[in-house]
């Protein structure tokens, strides 16, 4: 009697479990490779969040301080006083800061751009499974190592400018002054 109850409901019951097991392996052989592939793509994703900037503010910013330091720079540093001589180097700090990032912008969201349609290329080829787990650990260390080392780059880029941006709000007001205290002078040398 128990052996027949074992026949007839433990052992298909085994079997069916057993068929299953197998056919969800063969399934879902990519799963730790698919959930790395989408640690990285979740990271680019918040990286790209970071680096929601408006470029074009910071190019209009970087031309305004740019005219500024035509102006100014012509003055004569000996009749300057040390803070206002403090301020100009500072200003022409700015100046090179925001060429700098927005140089370094350009390439970083391209540089996004780049490792998204890859990690989304390698998450399809592993979908397909027309990838080894071999060639994924080859794709996947070099993705990684870039993305760590772009990740670094770009927040440290980003950190900068913030930087740059609350001293600029501090010396900028003073080199509006200058500026339109010598515009004012060289239209009233203009006149007479």
């Amino acid at each position: 009697m128990i052996r027949q109850y074992i026949h007839r409901n433990l052992l298909p019951t085994a079997v069916f479990f057993l068929i299953l097991s197998l056919i969800s392996c063969k399934r879902y052989v990519f799963v730790d490779e698919i959930r790395k592939t989408d640690s990285l793509i979740l990271k680019i994703n918040k990286l790209s969040e970071l680096m929601v900037i408006d470029d074009e503010y910071l190019k209009l910013r970087s031309d305004s301080i740019k005219l500024r330091l035509d102006c100014i720079g012509r003055l004569d540093s000996n009749h300057m006083n040390d803070e206002l001589k403090y301020d100009l180097v500072t200003y022409k700090g700015f100046y090179q800061n925001y060429t700098e990032f927005l140089t370094a912008y350009k390439s970083m969201k391209y540089d996004n751009q780049v490792f998204q349609s890859g990690l989304t290329e390698l998450r399809q080829n592993l979908l397909k499974k027309s990838i080894s787990r071999k060639e994924f650990e080859e794709a996947y260390n070099s993705f990684n190592e870039a993305i760590n080392i772009h990740d670094s780059f770009c927040r440290t880029q980003i950190n900068n400018i913030l930087t740059t941006e609350k001293m600029y709000n501090r010396v900028n007001p003073r080199m509006i002054e200058l500026y339109e205290k010598i515009k004012k002078n060289c239209t009233d040398n203009i006149k007479n």
